[in-house]
């Protein structure tokens, strides 16, 4: 959360990040047409819970007539980096798995100069490239 003071003396708050929700493998068992229906090929309860974590959601929107969007991403374990626009502050909100910094151009990116903010800062750097 970014929290904005005005000059009345007054807070706003603004989300400035929302990360990519927790995604699973797609087993192929989910999308085979012999057994996508079934639940029994699935060998553990987990399996069903990620399924239906997965899947649930689009086939939701679909049999209520919505048009649904797949993309695929790919992250290793490690780094990965998110980049966003927040209106209410009128600056980018960069991002790494753990922080965040905020930043309306190129010299702001090394106010933030904590240790932490080590990846974040090159990414930020690389953004404004």
């Amino acid at each position: 959360m970014l929290k904005i003071d005005r000059e009345d003396g007054t807070s706003e708050y603004s989300l400035g990040r929302k990360g990519l929700e927790k995604f699973f493998d797609m087993r192929y068992e989910y999308i085979n047409s012999e057994t996508r229906f079934s639940d029994s090929s699935l060998e553990e309860d987990s399996q069903h819970m990620e399924k239906n974590y997965i899947l649930a959601g689009p086939l939701k929107a679909m049999l209520e007539g919505d048009e649904i969007e797949v993309l695929k991403t790919l992250k290793a374990n490690g780094e990965n980096v998110q980049v966003s626009w927040n209106k209410a502050v009128q600056a980018w909100v960069i991002c790494s798995k753990n922080v965040a910094l905020v930043a309306r151009e190129r010299s702001h990116i090394d106010c933030h100069n904590a240790d932490r903010f080590q990846f974040a800062r090159e990414m930020a750097h690389v953004w404004f490239d």
